[in-house]
Order: structure tokens, then sequence, then C-alpha cells
């Protein structure tokens, strides 16, 4: 039985400087997303340094440029000794992700792109909508995926993507998420597709979606919650730690802080 352990981190929101708009609240105490990401790879390298590679499912940064792109990048090559494999989030800027992070010279067109990891095919798919919260595939991408996915892996595939596809579950959490699932589903039905990850929502989860598992992660940069007025921004951090078997799927979250404190709140 072959068993591969992968590292499922999220909505990092890397910046350079955190000293404009609610982002200060977030470092007010000294601690801003990027040392929560330090401390995080920290804490994986100290446990998990044995994982295969590690999936980053969007907002690299927040409205970031290339800057703020390459100090990302920078991080990862200190802390992580795996592959990496990320998505872009609505905070993230195609163009400032190519200069910075890939280091090309490309304009702002789609990322998505598949690899092979020891037989197991890793998806990664761009739902990003310029200037929109929720997300979408075009057709071109979805008829790329279409074709992929006619040829199987040796051990299937997984999918990666940041706007998550189901449908609202609880606390309107899923109603910015992806707006034409049902154009993805009818991509992937049939296919090796064994699990879909994401991201978006800044908490962990587990559902289905057209009977395939599905998982979010929680944000390393900080926490949500909602009530019935406010959308509140918290101390909550965490990851997902996976192991991929033959036959199975186990994933587990791993919180880096205690019970998540409201940092402030944003009127709905």
């Amino acid at each position: 039985m072959q068993k591969t352990g992968f590292i499922h981190l999220s909505d990092p929101h890397i910046l350079t400087s955190y000293d404009k708009g609610y982002f200060r609240n977030l470092s007010k105490d000294g601690e801003s997303p990027t040392d929560n990401l330090e401390v995080a790879l920290a804490h994986i390298a100290g446990r998990f340094g044995g994982a295969e590679f590690m999936l980053i499912t969007g907002d690299l940064t927040h409205e970031g440029g290339a800057e703020d792109y390459g100090l990302l990048r920078r991080i990862l090559e200190e802390n992580v000794k795996c592959p990496v494999f990320t998505t872009l989030g609505n905070h993230d800027d195609p163009s400032s992700f190519r200069r910075g992070y890939l280091g090309e010279t490309r304009g702002d067109e789609a990322c998505y792109y598949a690899q092979d990891v020891n037989g197991l095919r890793i998806i990664a798919l761009d739902t990003m909508v310029s200037g929109c919260e929720s997300g979408k595939l075009g057709g071109e991408q979805l008829a790329w995926l279409k074709a992929l996915l006619q040829n199987p892996s040796p051990r299937g595939s997984i999918l990666l993507l940041h706007h998550p596809p189901a449908r609202e579950i609880r606390e309107g959490l899923f109603q910015r998420g992806l707006e034409n699932p049902e154009d993805l589903l009818s991509c992937i039905q049939g296919g090796d597709i064994r699990a879909i990850f994401s991201g978006h929502t800044h908490r962990s989860g587990a559902m289905t979606f057209g009977g395939i598992p599905h998982y979010t992660a929680g944000s390393t940069a900080f926490g949500v919650s909602f009530d019935d007025s406010y959308l509140h921004i918290t101390s909550q951090r965490s990851f997902n730690y996976g192991i991929i078997h033959d036959h199975e799927i186990y994933i587990e979250t791993y919180p880096l802080t205690d019970a998540g404190k409201i940092i402030f709140s944003i009127p709905l």
C-alpha cells in the first residue's frame, strides 16, 4: 500500500507591510499574517517534515504586488523542503504572482496546471475573477480540465481551487463561493478525482460535492465567524494534514491557536 502525507494550508494573505486598512488591526499586537505563516511552517517542519507536498489554496497575498509574492516565495524556500502547489484567490493578482512568485513576464491570464507526484495527479484551477469576492471557472479552463480527465492517473487526481464549489451550508459561508459549480461537476463526474481542496472560508470543513470528498482549510492569517449582523475577524488559525492511501484519504485539522478571540467585526 502506497501512502502519501501532505499539508493543506490556505489564505496566508502575505504582505511586506500591514500599515493600511483593517490589516493594521491584525498586526497591532506585534504579530502579522507573515509572522503567523512562519510560525505555522516551523510547526509543520517540526511535526510533519516527511510530508511529500504542500497545497496552498489561494489568497497568497492581500492584493499585493510582485514584491509581496517575492516575500512569500522566499519564506517558502527557506522553510519548506517539499514541492508546493498554489492556486490564486480573490485577493490575488495574476500578473504580480507571475512576476514575483514564478519569475515570469507573462500577463494576467488564468493560472491552472496539472502535475504528477508519484502517480498522484495534482490539478490546480484558477477561480479568481478580478474585482469579485466570488469565483468562476471559464470555458477554456473547463474544456482543458475535461480533456485532461479523459486519461486517468495511476493513483487518481486531487483538485485544488480557492472558492468552494459546495452550496451554502452554514451561516452564509458559501454565498461568495464558486458561481458555476454545475459546470465543474459536469466535467469531473465519472473522472478520477478523489478529493477536492479549497480555501476562502478561513475555517476547516469537510463535505461532499457530487459524491466527491471536499475539504476546506483554515487560514494561517486569521479566522472568520458570523452572526446575524457581523462578520468577525478572529485569532483562530489552523492548517490540515492529510494522508492519501490507495483507497482512503485521511484529513486532520491542527489548530495554531486556542479558541479564536474576536479582533474586530465588520457589519454585514
